[in-house]
């Protein structure tokens, strides 16, 4: 856990096989997460946390999950719950990572605003095949507002494919109970 602390780097770790979340945060303001590989081991190989990869809780502001550089992105695969939960969270991007295989959704919000999705691959792996999260790529809910998600620019699209909910229908982005939520 790491709560109400600023400007932490995150880099290059196996964040994996964690009964819990992979990351809890809250009221932390700064942190960067870059490079780090959660929820596979050393080779890549499947090694889940219970719950969400990158769980923000509330108060989280000015977080970076990924990069434009090249291996800044974060490999975010395999967790049972979401790859990265963000709850009453602000002006957080999440940029160029692989979020796939979790129990849940790809990226899930409760209440946050001011996010950028750009340049990730959501439910496919590396090579671009299927890896479906279990819930939507993309699921933002409860009042978030003011979300990017994609853009014009080079690299800033994203792939969001393969995604599945439990009723059977496929969902890339849900978006439940906003307004002015998404570009």
């Amino acid at each position: 856990n790491l709560n109400n602390s600023s400007d932490v780097l995150i880099k290059n770790n196996i964040i994996s096989g964690n009964g819990n979340d992979g990351f809890y945060g809250d009221h932390n303001s700064g942190v960067t997460f870059q490079s780090n590989k959660i929820g596979v081991d050393s080779n890549g190989d499947p090694l889940a946390n219970t719950q969400s990869g990158i769980d923000l809780g509330p108060e989280s502001t000015d977080i970076l999950v990924g990069g434009t550089g090249i291996g800044e992105g974060n490999t975010i695969i395999n967790n049972g719950n979401s790859g990265v939960s963000m709850s009453n969270s602000s002006d957080v991007v999440i940029k160029n990572n692989l979020i796939s295989a979790s129990g849940n959704d790809g990226i899930y919000s409760s209440g946050s605003s001011h996010a950028t999705i750009q340049g990730n691959k959501i439910g496919v792996d590396s090579n671009g095949d299927p890896s479906p999260n279990g819930g939507s790529g993309i699921n933002m809910r409860d009042g978030s507002t003011d979300f990017l998600i994609g853009g014009a620019g080079a690299g800033e699209g994203n792939v969001i494919a393969n995604n599945g909910t439990s009723n059977g229908s496929y969902r890339g982005i849900a978006l439940v109970g906003n307004t002015n939520t998404a570009d």
